[in-house]
């Protein structure tokens, strides 16, 4: 009889203890899977999850990272994208507290200390613990700050302009008609040529432009000055018969002005200019007023040495303008001298073939 019940005693102590074990075992399951749940419905593990995966090539590629005012035309969307993951270095993640509320989180993606984009969270079908979840439903980046701006540049009508190596085509043309410097006095009077303005861009980062002339020559595309000095519209032959024009014009105008020979030479100085005046133009007037004045210029004996031809345009049909500079040398309290001076001649051809119109020194 004792046998029997003491038996019975270590039987069911090993059941109980079997099935304490047992429960000890589902207990410690059940609270770990409610850790679990609790740590899987905190915020920052979502966060977390999204930083262990996220890589500079990941946000470049998506949707929202290309700048809407970019322009794919001069920059290729595969360029861009690499530009802009090679902006990016360490991301992270900060609570935007203005945004969020019981039911959406936004988080602030940063790259370093810039704001490069958003997180949008909300919160998921609670699981059997009651907790809830957050998703990631909205990801946005914003890499405009990386957009530089536009650039601009005024070329005569001809020229060809080029941004990054891309050829502008008219669709960057912002302005048409603008006027040339050296020809403005101009306008008035002739169908004188004109320019237009280009502008480039936005594209990430800074376009550099190039121009190129009518006949595919480099310009010197950041001096103004440069481009509108390369400008020639004349053809071969008659810059040929101009600058022989310019040549006699020259010398004749240096002996009239410098009063060559004395008082008693300037009515026939004056006769040798004016063979290459307009008659009764506004340059002959002007020569006309000055025979008084030259009554008081001692004779310097200046002779030209040499005559630098600058420019050469054609302002309208049978109208030319000739740019200038030339070298006079003439006496001087230590001897000779040499001095520069620069001319832009008006030149028009009349019956009696090419004739100075008019003329400035500058």
């Amino acid at each position: 009889m004792n046998k029997v019940a003491k038996t019975s005693f270590w039987k069911g102590f090993w059941i109980a203890a079997a099935i304490s074990v047992v429960a000890a075992a589902l207990a410690l399951t059940w609270f770990w899977m409610f850790i679990a749940a609790y740590e899987n419905s905190r915020p920052q593990v979502t966060i977390d999850a999204y930083l262990s995966t996220v890589t500079a090539e990941k946000i470049a590629a998506a949707d929202s990272a290309l700048p809407r005012d970019c322009d794919l035309t001069l920059q290729s969307e595969e360029i861009a994208r690499k530009i802009i993951a090679e902006s990016i270095g360490t991301i992270t993640c900060l609570r935007d507290t203005k945004s969020s509320n019981d039911e959406q989180l936004v988080y602030a993606v940063m790259n370093g200390n810039r704001r490069i984009g958003s997180l949008t969270m909300i919160i998921t079908e609670k699981d059997v613990f009651g907790f809830a979840c957050w998703q990631i439903i909205d990801e946005t980046y914003d890499f405009s700050y990386l957009l530089g701006e536009a650039v601009s540049v005024t070329v005569p009508e001809g020229y060809s302009v080029y941004a990054d190596g891309v050829l502008l085509c008219d669709q960057y043309i912002v302005e048409r008609g603008v006027h040339f410097d050296n020809l403005e006095l101009y306008y008035k009077d002739y169908d004188a040529p004109t320019m237009q303005t280009y502008t480039a861009g936005r594209i990430l980062g800074t376009p550099t432009l190039s121009v190129a002339d009518q006949n595919g020559g480099v310009v010197d595309a950041h001096s103004d000055s440069a481009i509108q000095a390369s400008f020639s519209n004349c053809e071969e032959e008659r810059v040929k018969s101009i600058k022989k024009f310019a040549e006699g014009y020259v010398k004749a105008y240096v002996r009239f002005s410098s009063g060559f020979g004395g008082r008693g030479t300037r009515s026939y100085n004056y006769y040798m200019l004016d063979r290459y005046m307009v008659p009764g133009g506004e340059l002959e007037s002007r020569m006309k007023s000055a025979i008084d004045g030259l009554y008081w210029v001692a004779d310097h004996r200046a002779e030209v040495k040499e005559i630098i031809y600058n420019q050469f345009i054609c302002v309208d049909e049978g109208v030319y303008l000739c740019d200038l500079t030339y070298t006079v040398c003439q006496n001087a309290l230590d001897g000779r001298a040499d001095s520069d001076v620069s001319l832009r001649i008006l030149v028009v051809e009349t019956k009696d073939g090419l004739r100075a119109e008019a003329m400035t020194v500058y």
